[in-house]
């Protein structure tokens, strides 16, 4: 069957974001030492340069524009740090931390010049710092020229490619360029990666998925659009419009892996500049592929932090550990980074101390840590696991005999002593405290007036599976699925159907993604398993009307006798 790429008339005209100013000219100007975007926002510390809507032409014809900032002080020899996604450069877009999260995400408004990107570093932090700062409409982005795609995808190489360069040669410039970001800008880095450009220095991708298909909208096989839907709906262009989502559901799709997914998965293996990237556990959606892009990058020189916070919190309170990675790479100080850990990960004990704010950070050389030993556990009945195998054969619920298909949801939940199911808070309650008095909102008093979405609370590690696409593969050597696979893990290529004849009993084996979860004496792991999805909501409006399960009768789980049912847990003794 033949793929349709989907193109239309872009659905967002610039004029539908209420923040678009409608000036697509050049402009240049100087902001003052105490200028605002409001009342409320971080006021400059110094003068900045601000250029508005700078053209920059690429290799086919196609023009985009730019924000470009820098520092009065210093007129040349500065690095440039790239900001890349297409939700709308300087003062524009749909998204903005403030119109998505609870309490800003428990960064007040005053840390924030409103010069920023959404998820973007701050020119209003950087610029004092000696860096240019250079917010970019991608193709097809609000005044930008070409069609929009988007999510990142080996289109954008080129372009990449092209503004790098563009930008090494600029008079202010000392020739390196880096990048930094969160989430679709983490994703676009990898791609900025790919590029090669003979004057990229240094990424800083923090937190950023690899592979649209395994990590949202097919994620385990199981077509779930809602969440990239949300996102499609916030972009705004003039030209046209890629309409994925529409790709993944066109008839007799199913849901497989194919051409269009192949496009848009990033190859981590072809960066090779100095890499930095994080990743939280509380990132659903980014978690498993920052950690892979961690792992299959070539860069001789690369760093990753696992913590227990969300992203966006975590982005403007690690700054001055950002700055030391840029200063190495983009500045070229000897200022004693490579002795930084290779890998740093907060222990999450859950619960209302568990404030990513105030986790120590553990060290190791590698992830998962060297020192890690597998626990195999054996299903043996409700509620239990067991060290060894159950010897006689049984299962839970019911015959399977009225359908040929459907689907597995497995979650682990950290129990405490007292039988309690327990959270990892995303956000420091003492900072979202702040927010609150600041704005004259009501003041949460405690962690259980947390929201229930993703970005605010994490429940734990968590797989998912359609049983008619439980093939495994081992990725062939040089083939760009092993850049998608996890060591260790079972690969399922989602490239054909496997229906389960009704009444049949199949082995399937899925992975559950990443978790570092301190378990202490008296408290317990639970493994869930449904079949239909429970996870949280990521922003509260979405809505699941989308999502098709697969289950129509009632699953059986066998195990012990010839049926060998379990859990593999990573475990580190301490």
């Amino acid at each position: 069957m033949t793929l349709q790429h989907i193109i239309a008339k872009h659905p967002n005209p610039p004029e539908n974001d209420p923040r678009y100013d409608g000036d697509s000219a050049y402009s240049l100007k100087t902001l003052p030492a105490g200028w605002r975007s409001s009342a409320t926002s971080k006021a400059l510390d110094e003068d900045l340069i601000f250029e508005k809507n700078v053209p920059i032409k690429l290799r086919d014809g196609i023009t985009i524009l730019a924000d470009i900032f820098r520092p009065v002080k210093q007129e040349k020899n500065l690095p440039a740090i790239l900001v890349w996604s297409p939700y709308g450069k300087t003062g524009r877009g749909k998204c903005s931390i403030s119109a998505i999260a609870w309490l800003e995400a428990g960064i007040l408004p005053s840390e924030l010049s409103g010069l920023e990107k959404f998820e973007g570093p701050d020119p209003a932090r950087w610029c004092p710092k000696g860096y240019a700062v250079i917010n970019i409409d991608p193709r097809g982005t609000y005044d930008s020229e070409g069609i929009q795609s988007p999510v990142p995808s080996r289109a954008m190489v080129q372009d990449a490619y092209d503004v790098v360069e563009w930008l090494a040669v600029q008079p202010w410039c000392n020739g390196k360029v880096g990048a930094a970001g969160n989430s679709q800008l983490a994703m676009s880095q990898f791609f900025i990666g790919e590029s090669q450009a003979p004057h990229l220095a240094a990424l800083a991708p923090w937190e950023g998925l690899t592979d649209n298909y395994r990590a949202t909208v097919a994620r385990g096989g199981i077509p779930d659009t809602e969440f990239a839907a949300s996102i499609f709906g916030l972009l705004c262009g003039r030209d046209r419009f890629e309409l994925l989502t529409d790709e993944l559901e066109q008839p007799g799709q199913d849901g497989l892996y194919r051409e269009h997914a192949r496009n848009i998965n990033a190859s981590p293996s072809l960066i090779k500049v100095p890499l930095y990237m994080t990743a939280s556990v509380g990132s659903v959606i980014h978690l498993q592929g920052s950690i892979l892009a961690w792992k299959k990058a070539a860069s001789a020189d690369k760093w990753l932090r696992l913590h227990g916070g969300q992203e966006w919190w975590d982005l403007y309170h690690q700054q001055d550990d950002l700055e030391r990675f840029f200063d190495r790479y983009l500045k070229g100080l000897d200022n004693g980074w490579e002795q930084t850990a290779r890998v740093r990960y907060q222990l999450l004990p859950f619960g209302p101390l568990s404030s990513p704010k105030t986790l120590a950070y553990r060290t190791a050389a590698d992830f998962p840590p060297p020192e890690m030993k597998e626990m195999k556990l054996y299903l043996a009945g409700v509620g239990a696991l067991s060290l060894e195998p159950q010897g006689t054969a049984a299962s839970l619920y019911g015959a399977n005999d009225t359908q040929e298909d459907f689907d597995i949801y497995i979650t682990l939940r950290k129990v405490d002593k007292d039988g309690q199911t327990l959270f990892q808070y995303c956000w420091p309650l003492d900072d979202l405290q702040a927010v609150a008095k600041a704005q004259g909102k009501p003041i949460p008093a405690s962690h259980e007036q947390y929201p229930a979405l993703n970005t605010a609370v994490y429940v734990g590690p968590s797989g998912r599976i359609r049983a008619s696409h439980r093939k495994i593969r081992s990725p062939r050597p040089g083939d760009e699925e092993n850049n998608l696979s996890w060591p260790g893990w079972p690969f399922h290529p989602h490239d054909e159907r496997q229906p389960v004849p009704a009444g049949t009993i199949v082995p399937i084996e899925t992975g559950i993604w990443p978790a570092n979860i301190e378990v202490s004496k008296g408290e317990a792991i639970r493994l869930d398993l449904t079949p239909v999805k429970k996870d949280l909501f990521d922003f509260p409006w979405q809505v699941r009307n989308k999502i098709t399960s697969s289950q129509k009768g009632t699953q059986s789980f066998h195990f012990g006798g010839s049926y060998d049912a379990h859990l593999i847990l990573p475990m580190i003794q301490l």
